[in-house]
């Protein structure tokens, strides 16, 4: 009786599915806090200064920031960055995603609730940030600075020469790291080296192969090819035969005398060195 009264509100109480639930909105708010910027949308280059206030922007869109300008970018519910300019930021939705291509970056905040967004530097590096608030800044020699503030660990790729691949690093909360020219994320404080973890064989991906050898209860057995530990004993070749003239030999040993029966004529022959 009671199964038809409950099946609807058991259906109403049911989450949603995991895609509507990660799906980002497809307008993005822009606020100018202090400079200028512009955009360039589908309907073309678009400028914003403070007097405009908050302006929707649809779909993917490119974004340049002027110098000593400040810029507020948001994902209602998703994410949001605050940029300090100059900076040169292109985003479009990806399968599941937000992709944020960064061309030029002075610094900025960013802040992910939902979500997943995949940053891309200059360099070949990526960056995958999850639910957690990151600080990024880009340094005069052209290298970029990661921190991972709190939340849930940054997973960086380095770049890889083509053909190949390199294993990501994860960026654990506290850790600060420098992104550059070289393959590996550098740490940049005395504790950030243990808060950035590396999966199974390293930073080169090579797992740690099984030590070679017998094992431990073979350790000690003499192998004819080597590898034990027992002490190998070195058995004395024994002498060379000295050479024997065929005719003394058949001089002092006569044909037949210990066998009690004549040797080969073959054998005769051969011991008086010919074959008569």
């Amino acid at each position: 009786m009671l199964a038809p009264l409950l099946t609807p509100l058991l259906l109403c109480a049911a989450p949603a599915p995991r895609a509507e639930v990660d799906a980002w909105p497809r307008a993005a708010t822009l606020e100018v806090l202090e400079g200028r910027a512009r955009t360039g949308q589908a309907e073309g280059v678009v400028h914003h200064r403070p007097a405009d206030g908050s302006r929707e922007i649809e779909g993917p869109a490119y974004l340049e920031v002027s110098i000593a300008s400040r810029v507020e970018l948001g994902w209602k519910g998703a994410a949001s960055l605050r940029i300090e300019g100059p900076a040169v930021l292109e985003w479009r939705p990806g399968d599941g995603a937000m992709r944020w291509t960064l061309a030029d970056l002075r610094r900025a905040c960013i802040e992910v609730r939902r979500g997943r967004v995949e940053l891309a530097l200059p360099d070949g590096w990526r960056v995958q940030l999850a639910s957690g608030a990151f600080f990024l800044e880009g340094r005069p020699d052209g290298l970029f600075e990661l921190r991972c503030d709190a939340g849930r660990p940054a997973v960086v790729r380095p770049p890889a020469p083509a053909g190949h691949a390199r294993p990501p690093a994860e960026i654990l909360p506290g850790a600060r790291v420098l992104l550059g020219p070289g393959a590996l994320p550098t740490p940049l404080a005395a504790a950030s080296p243990a808060l950035v973890r590396w999966p199974p064989g390293g930073p080169s991906g090579r797992r740690p192969r099984a030590p070679s050898g017998p094992e431990p209860r073979w350790a000690g057995f003499l192998w004819p090819w080597g590898g034990g530990e027992a002490e190998r004993i070195e058995s004395p070749a024994p002498p060379m035969p000295e050479p024997v003239d065929p005719r003394a030999a058949e001089a002092a040993v006569p044909a037949g005398e210990e066998s009690g029966r004549s040797a080969p004529a073959w054998r005769r022959r051969w011991l008086r060195g010919g074959s008569r």
